[in-house]
């Protein structure tokens, strides 16, 4: 008798990502800059104050980062091209059922 060990392995479902070229990307962009615009960097004298300043700036990322990324469920269809023109126009064809859409 053999026994097979059979160990739990995490797979992976869902990433968050902000989309390229969207909307969403803009104002990512936009509010980044802004942080950065407003660091303030003329008080930096030392090391200590370096990382305190790279930690702010850290946290304004990830919070700027949370709140513009989207949750894309990973299939085992998933395209890397499909946009939201893409399901825009698919929706478009699905109501009409016309070719053209």
């Amino acid at each position: 008798m053999a026994n097979i060990h059979i160990t739990e392995k995490f797979i992976q479902n869902k990433r968050y990502s902000i989309i390229k070229n969207s909307e969403e990307k803009e104002k990512f962009t936009s509010e980044l800059i802004e942080v950065i615009k407003k660091m303030n960097t003329s008080y930096l004298v030392d090391k200590e104050l370096l990382e305190l300043t790279i930690q702010k700036f850290a946290r304004s990322l990830d919070f700027i980062w949370q709140k513009h990324l989207k949750q894309i469920n990973i299939m085992k269809y998933s395209k890397a091209w499909w946009n939201k023109e893409c399901q825009t126009n698919l929706a478009k064809y699905r109501t009409s059922k016309q070719i053209d859409d």
